[in-house]
């Protein structure tokens, strides 16, 4: 539902330069920053699109993101337009299926692909191959590139793998979908805490200067400091009023209608609020189930018990291990998660739309011997079928 919405707003607020890059005959707009960095803007149809960066070395190119397969020859048409030179390097901002889908062809041209760890969960075909990468980094990477310093960082927020990636001299700093300006972002497995401290971490490296650039393109290409604190401040605001709804026993569907939680996302976000028709129950339930649906308690012994691997009779598996006191799971190619317990035996995907859970089963002995996967209509259940997967 979350790139939907990117599209849908990207379609109603696209402006001249889309139009222009359309007669041009390429679905790309070219925008120039400053300095040896542009953004290119996809146009998935009239009106609808994406940001990728490009950032111009001395003997070839930086792509921040490769978007899709089918535009690889398109895309690679538009950068020469503006340097004829070969793409070096291609890093990642996130497992989205419109930043990695493009990763094979440019190294098959020669380019290093580059990309955080966990960008191997998601598919790059209807096969569940993981997402294609050369080099992968756990917390972040640093490197020369076009005379600047060019650093990728996890940012905590929208996914797993999930970057920020800053151009050190050129003062630019490409959020991808760890800030939004059409619409409340994605907070991600860390709930509020880590879509913050992502947002704090760009700030830190900012002055008044530093243009922030997004992954959809809504009206206006670049973004400032002040842009990113007043998410920041709306955000809090209606987090805020969601615990407060929850704490007086109120429904998500009484949570839509609230006046003062309405009031908030039209006054933050005008346009996209008339063009949505309001909120709805995924806006509102990746909060719940991130920052207030309680968690049951279980001791580091009782998680251990849910670790290990799990088939399904297909012959599918996951892996259910422990991190620092949490329970995440997690198949290549398929999916990761992070698990919160809300009863014994059932766990339910932090930041989940549609009520995402796991239902564990347990022996005569009381050890854990299965699970069922409880998806209802989410985009994960065809990458983790439904059915009895057997621990192993």
């Amino acid at each position: 539902m979350s790139v939907l919405r990117v599209l849908l707003v990207v379609s109603f607020l696209f402006g001249v330069s889309g139009a222009k890059a359309q007669e041009n005959g390429s679905p790309f707009a070219v925008h120039h920053i400053r300095d040896n960095v542009y953004v290119l803007t996809r146009l998935w149809e009239p009106g609808v699109g994406n940001n990728m960066g490009v950032v111009v070395g001395e003997d070839g190119l930086l792509l921040i993101n490769s978007m899709m397969s089918n535009d690889s020859e398109a895309l690679a048409a538009t950068l020469k337009t503006i340097a004829d030179k070969p793409v070096t390097y291609v890093l990642n901002s996130n497992w989205d299926f419109y930043n990695v889908l493009g990763n094979e062809y440019f190294a098959e041209k020669g380019a290093m692909i580059i990309a955080q760890e966990d960008v191997q969960y998601a598919p790059r075909n209807p096969s569940y191959d993981p997402v294609f990468h050369d080099l992968l980094f756990k917390d972040g990477i640093s490197f020369r590139f076009g005379g600047d310093t060019i650093t990728a960082y996890r940012s905590g927020g929208h996914s797993f793998p999930h970057v920020n990636i800053r151009v050190e001299k050129a003062n630019v700093t490409f959020m991808a979908d760890s800030f939004r300006a059409d619409w409340f972002g994605v907070m991600g497995p860390w709930g509020l805490k880590g879509y913050f401290e992502g947002l704090d971490r760009a700030l830190e490296g900012a002055d008044e200067n530093t243009v922030f650039i997004t992954g959809g393109y809504v009206g206006d290409l670049e973004f400032s400091r002040a842009d990113i604190l007043r998410e920041k401040k709306a955000r809090q605001a209606f987090v805020d009023r969601i615990g407060a709804l929850y704490k007086a026993g109120m429904s998500v569907d009484e949570m839509i209608l609230d006046v003062e939680l309405n009031r908030i996302t039209r006054n933050t976000f005008p346009e996209s609020f008339e063009r949505f028709a309001g909120l709805h129950d995924y806006d509102i339930l990746p909060t719940l189930s991130a920052e207030f649906t309680p968690s049951h308690p279980m001791s580091g012994t009782d998680m251990q018990a849910f670790t290990g691997t799990y088939q399904s009779p297909e012959g599918l598996s996951f892996e259910v291990y422990d991190e620092g006191g949490m329970l995440f799971a997690q198949s290549k190619g398929r999916f990761k998660v992070r698990l919160k317990p809300v009863s014994p035996t059932e766990f339910i995907f932090v930041d989940a739309q549609a009520g995402e859970r796991l239902v564990f089963e347990l022996g005569g002995q009381g050890a854990v011997v299965a699970v069922r996967p409880e998806l209802g209509e989410s985009h994960l259940a065809r990458r983790i079928p439904a059915g009895r997967w057997l621990k192993q």
